[in-house]
């Protein structure tokens, strides 16, 4: 009898990709990872984070003695009284690096006494929070106050950036 032959089975078919697909599917890749990072990395405006005013009392006109500075530890600024009766409320945090920046009423230089001392770096600010000596790039930042019926109050949610730093200006110190 005779043998009847049997047909091999082919291999499996595979999968081949032109060196044009592959290219055009490595390019679509790289665009797509492209737009990820550009969603995430790409500025979409300010980062500032708009809070609400939040007013805080701090006193009454005639608690505070015109060339005074009172510190509010909790609320990070201190309030000063200019020798003209001008409220400022300066942060007591230094532009530079960050250190708290203490009133030191017996520090004296430049023939006066009575300056804001950065322990860290040697910055010096007058009563007026105006940078005079060291390395920070400006006077202390300050928050707004206003004076509603005799009442102090402060915004401690607006942060405003300090004056530039300047030599040659004349400081304001306590009389």
């Amino acid at each position: 009898m005779g043998s009847i032959p049997v047909a091999k089975s082919s291999p499996p078919h595979r999968l081949t990709l032109s060196r044009r697909a592959i290219a055009v599917t490595a390019m679509a890749a790289a665009f797509g990872l492209l737009a990820v990072v550009a969603l995430f990395a790409w500025p979409t405006g300010s980062n500032e984070v708009v809070r609400p005013p939040q007013w805080v009392g701090v006193g009454q006109v005639e608690d505070f003695a015109p060339g005074s500075v009172t510190t509010f530890q909790e609320a990070e600024f201190h309030l000063v009284r200019l020798p003209d009766g001008e409220f400022l409320a300066l942060s007591s945090k230094d532009p530079h690096l960050g250190c708290t920046v203490p009133w030191k009423p017996e520090f004296q230089t430049m023939g006066q006494k009575g300056w804001f001392r950065n322990p860290c770096h040697g910055e010096t600010y007058d009563l007026a929070g105006r940078h005079i000596f060291g390395p920070g790039p400006r006077g202390l930042d300050r928050f707004p106050v206003t004076v509603v019926g005799g009442a102090v109050r402060v915004n401690v949610n607006e942060l405003i950036l300090g004056p530039p730093a300047r030599s040659g200006v004349e400081p304001v110190n306590p009389p």
